[in-house]
């Protein structure tokens, strides 16, 4: 018997016998290109064209210094020149014929050489959006769907949990009240407790029952990251209440990435955007996002540094060229309807959205625990009691409210209706010497075309606050 083997690898073909210009760069002309492709990306990322042509030309140059114009395509360089960017070119002795032959190939080998960068530079951002298809993986999305009050989905609840969402005021309210009632006086109540009734009465069910609180939590987990991840894919809306949102949780969403720049590279950075902003009528404003401070005395940001200056030069100036982006139906369909400004809370020159209901007194409706019970117990459950009063609901408010303030004081702003006002403050703040702070804070102003409105971190010296810049949900 005659065993016949033959090998799995396909013999690759040479120049020659593919008779094509595929994969004419390869050896030492795809070593010389290569060199140059990070660079080329860069240059098109960035949208400039001026620089792109910049990193081609430069990637022809030393590809012609290298590589002899007249190498015929299929034949692979085996000698390839020394190059210096500075030396000049070596003047060759050609005829009238062979300048005007070496000019025609080195303009089609130049358009190559711009293809074949194109190419590359293209299948390297598809495969870059191929990988990251789930918009949960990829953090670009996740950011600026903050931008669209996005959050993500919660997790599924533990059985004990959707047994105490769904039978709360039946059969679990009840019994915690009872026992509640028992309790000696001054006894801690915490958040395990009513968890602890819960569980005693969960382990009472049976198998089926507890086998379908199971599924309909898998099923209500898997129904809001359904919705979750739609929301990521979906389109951002330009409805004006959407962009009013959006643009009130910029800070939230740049102030991190400002940070970082700072902390990773020592430099300050600040974001100035502009346009219709929906709360005012449509008006062009501008919004200026600043991290870091001088080192005056009073430490202050750029925009609360010469606040006259940088009205006229900077917001103002940009303003004018804002007016040459947008027209007056750009303007007037950015406007809040009326019937939406009405549901709006006004407060100074500060448009935020009512406080919703913190509580659903007829039973629990978030896996959230509870702001005023300790949080840190292990048995902490995810819902809220029927028996509890209004005036136990306003001191969680209040509780919650106060804390927010704490944790978010640093990041506030402040809305000031005459520009002449923070001026004042500015120089009641330079006249008491303050122990220089951490250059971390971050500042945000936004302007109009005739009134100038300030909003600024608590951190910063020309300014104190207490009104947090994302407005917290109660």
């Amino acid at each position: 018997m005659v065993v016949i083997t033959t090998s799995s690898k396909k013999r690759k073909s040479t120049k020659k016998e593919r008779g094509n210009l595929r994969l004419w760069a390869e050896g030492a002309q795809e070593d010389t290109l290569r060199k140059h492709l990070n660079r080329v990306s860069e240059a098109r990322l960035r949208g400039t064209w001026a620089q792109e042509r910049a990193a081609i030309q430069a990637a022809c140059n030393e590809y012609h210094a290298r590589i002899p114009w007249n190498t015929p395509d299929h034949v692979e360089p085996t000698i390839v020149l020394d190059y210096d960017p500075k030396a000049p070119t070596a003047a060759e002795d050609l005829t009238e014929e062979e300048e005007k032959e070496k000019c025609r190939l080195i303009a089609v080998c130049n358009a190559r050489i711009t293809r074949w960068y194109t190419y590359r530079i293209r299948r390297a951002l598809k495969k870059q959006r191929e990988n990251t298809l789930d918009p949960c993986k990829n953090p670009f999305a996740v950011l600026l769907g903050k931008l669209s009050g996005l959050a993500r989905a919660p997790r599924a609840r533990q059985p004990f949990q959707q047994f105490q969402r769904e039978s709360w005021r039946e059969k679990i309210a009840p019994i915690i009240a009872i026992r509640r009632a028992e309790l000696p006086p001054g006894a801690p109540y915490r958040a395990g407790f009513r968890a602890g009734v819960a569980r005693e009465l969960f382990a009472g069910l049976s198998e089926e029952d507890k086998q379908g609180l199971r599924q309909r939590a898998t099923e209500e987990a898997d129904v809001k990251k359904r919705e979750y991840l739609e929301g990521l894919k979906a389109e951002p809306s330009r409805e004006p209440l959407d962009v009013h949102n959006a643009i009130w949780a910029i800070h939230s969403v740049i102030y991190p990435i400002l940070e970082g720049i700072y902390k990773r590279t020592g430099l300050q950075a600040h974001l100035i955007c502009g346009g219709p902003t929906p709360e005012f009528g449509g008006e062009i404003r501008t919004h200026i996002i600043s991290y870091g401070e001088n080192n005056d005395t009073v430490p202050v940001s750029w925009a609360e540094w010469d606040e006259d200056r940088f009205t006229k030069n900077v917001r103002k100036f940009f303003i004018e060229y804002l007016q040459t982006v947008y027209t007056a139906e750009d303007c007037a369909a950015a406007a809040l309807p009326q019937d939406v400004l009405d549901t709006l809370i006004h407060q100074g020159d500060l448009y935020t959205m009512p406080e919703e209901k913190p509580r659903d007194v007829n039973g629990p409706s978030s896996n959230e625990d509870d702001d005023d019970e300790d949080v840190n117990s292990t048995d902490s459950d995810s819902d809220t009691d029927t028996d509890v009063d209004a005036v136990a609901l306003a001191n969680a408010v209040k509780k919650k409210k106060a804390r927010y303030a704490k944790e978010k004081g640093g990041r506030g702003v402040l809305m000031m209706k005459e520009k002449q006002k923070a001026g004042n403050a500015v120089d009641r703040a330079r006249a008491r010497p303050k122990p220089k702070p951490k250059t971390n804070a971050a500042s945000s102003a936004t302007v109009t075309q005739g009134e100038v409105t300030s909003m600024s971190s608590a951190r910063s010296a020309s300014f104190s606050t207490t009104t947090p810049l994302d407005v917290p949900e109660a």
